[in-house]
């Protein structure tokens, strides 16, 4: 009989678990110093037709049973690798939380100060992106390395806004980590491409008329009316739920009005361009439309346009057409604009006339 025979028969009649060289190197470093350096063994018992084995020493408590002693051993390296695994977790620092219940504790002390819409886009990029990649780790254990990754991956998928928009969220997500746990900040030295954002540009005249004649044409649909008054008046599409339409002007709230600030209004008179369009426009039906329908429906009408496109088109042609430059800012709501000299300050200091105000929107009269 070899001498690794004899050595296995000795080990089952004392009923000792044996392994090899391999096995012994693939357990966790402590239990494996524990069987090299530690001089012991791990002994099985025989009852119920099954073995069982057990180890029960400085602190450990790991036990398993099979009816096959090679099933047996298997068991045990499994068992013993994830009693480690679990030891390790919960011997882990635990004074900084997880991403996925401090990403939510900084959305709602963002949430005090931001808009409803730049809200839940916020939402979108937490829930889409950063939770699937960092929410089951700690703040402490993300590194510039993770995130440097997940941002390269999103360009690399040609998802430029929203790793523009991940590196801003997650910048503030860590200046207040740093600030409340003193961890060091994971986002120094990130690396993201230059993403020249589509500013658009307003439409042709030709594009102008196509438009015009496509919404009378379907006057009915109130997309179509929501078209024409974005069109002739530089509404943004999100200010329409709010307007209202008197005699000679819209007044509607100013979308850019920041949360927890006075709500601003204003009054956006009707140039001779929007009277001529005025009859084929159901105004509460173009309230209750949908940004999304408005926007399938500019796109329809001219491929790779967009609504926002509209605004451009009214504050473009009220320039073209001579009007004040301030006047534009005002009726658009603009705060600011390179080709005004004069700041929000210095309009603030300045109160025009209703005849000046509305006679100056007359200017915006040419043809398609």
């Amino acid at each position: 009989m070899s001498a690794k025979k004899k050595e296995r028969a000795i080990a089952q009649k004392e009923h000792i678990l044996k392994f090899t060289k391999k096995e012994i190197d693939s357990m966790p470093e402590p239990i494996r110093i524990l069987l090299l350096y530690g001089e012991y063994e791990i002994k099985y018992a025989v009852y119920n037709n099954s073995f069982h084995a057990s180890l029960r020493r400085d602190g450990y408590n790991i036990q398993v049973s099979s009816k096959n002693l090679d099933t047996l051993r298997k068991k045990f390296l499994k068992a013993a690798s994830e009693y480690v695994r679990k030891e390790k977790v919960q011997k882990e620092d635990t004074s900084t939380p997880f991403f996925k219940d401090f990403v939510n504790e900084w959305l709602n002390i963002r949430a005090v100060k931001i808009k409803e819409s730049t809200y839940h886009g916020y939402v979108n990029v937490i829930n889409s992106q950063l939770l699937p990649t960092f929410g089951e780790q700690r703040l402490n254990k993300i590194t510039r390395a993770d995130i440097q990754a997940f941002l390269t991956n999103l360009v690399n998928d040609e998802k430029f806004r929203t790793a523009q928009k991940a590196k801003v969220m997650l910048n503030s997500v860590f200046e207040l980590a740093v600030e409340d746990f003193g961890i060091k900040s994971p986002m120094a030295k990130i690396e993201l491409a230059h993403y020249e954002v589509k500013k658009g540009r307003s439409l042709s005249k030709e594009e102008e008329k196509t438009t015009v004649d496509y919404c009378i044409l379907h006057k009915d649909n109130p997309a179509c009316s929501a078209i024409l008054i974005l069109l002739y008046s530089g509404m943004r599409v999100g200010e329409l739920a709010s307007a209202v339409l008197y005699d000679n002007y819209i007044e509607c709230e100013t979308e850019k009005t920041r949360k927890g600030y006075a709500k601003e209004f204003r009054k956006i008179p009707l140039s001779p361009m929007f009277q001529k369009i005025l009859s084929y426009i159901d105004f509460e039906k173009a309230k209750t439309v949908s940004s999304y329908t408005v926007n399938n429906t500019v796109k329809k009408i001219i491929a790779g346009r967009h609504t926002h496109e509209l605004r451009y088109t009214f504050i473009t042609r009220a320039k073209e057409c001579g009007c004040n430059l301030e006047l534009v800012m005002l009726w658009d709501g603009h705060k600011y604009d390179g080709a005004v000299k004069s700041s929000a300050v210095d309009r603030g200091y300045t109160t025009y006339s209703d005849e000046y105000y509305f006679g100056e929107i007359e200017k915006i009269n040419y043809e398609l």
